[in-house]
């Protein structure tokens, strides 16, 4: 798992071999390096796209130091709510359910709770019931069963018209 979250390229099973890579932010919350980017690489695209933001803190993580560094595995969490209905509307079930299984996603505080990565870095814009409160909402967007991102690129184009007014495009099917 280092490999990934030290930014190696990967896929994800369910997700028609598109391709994924995971950025450190240049930021730093009081000597603690926890903000990260899901980006997906677009081949047509000249800069990959950011999908998700996340949360990486390792519980035995030094000031300083990356997550990834020493031996302990780090923890992984969808930083906000709009991170995971961005998931929500581009992978499919099948792929959230395989990056969920992949970076070992955490959806709780369980043995980083007390640790000073996690209560000073990763909890820095809220407090612990605030972020208890958003990881049950994060874990049901992604663990809902249906395939919005089919659903929407069966529709496209009526979603076009639908947003921009149907100006450029073709005037959806009328029934």
């Amino acid at each position: 798992m280092n490999e990934i979250l030290n930014g190696n390229v990967f896929e994800l099973a369910g997700a028609d071999s598109r391709k994924f890579r995971i950025t450190k932010l240049n930021y730093n919350d009081f000597g603690f390096h926890t903000r990260y980017n899901l980006e997906e690489i677009i081949p047509k695209e000249p800069y990959p796209v950011r999908i998700a933001s996340l949360r990486i803190a390792n519980p035995n993580q030094e000031i300083g130091k990356l997550p990834t560094s020493g031996d302990c595995v780090p923890s992984v969490w969808i930083d906000d709510i709009s991170s995971a209905e961005e998931l929500l509307l581009i992978l499919s079930p099948e792929a959230r359910r395989n990056l969920q299984s992949l970076l070992d996603i955490k959806f709780d505080a369980n043995r980083m709770e007390e640790t000073p990565v996690f209560r000073v870095s990763v909890l820095r814009d809220r407090n612990i019931n605030k972020f208890q409160e958003d990881q049950l909402r994060i874990k049901h967007l992604i663990q809902i069963q249906e395939d919005i991102s089919s659903m929407i690129l069966s529709h496209k184009t009526h979603i076009k018209w639908v947003l921009y007014g149907g100006a450029d495009y073709d005037k959806p099917n009328v029934y």
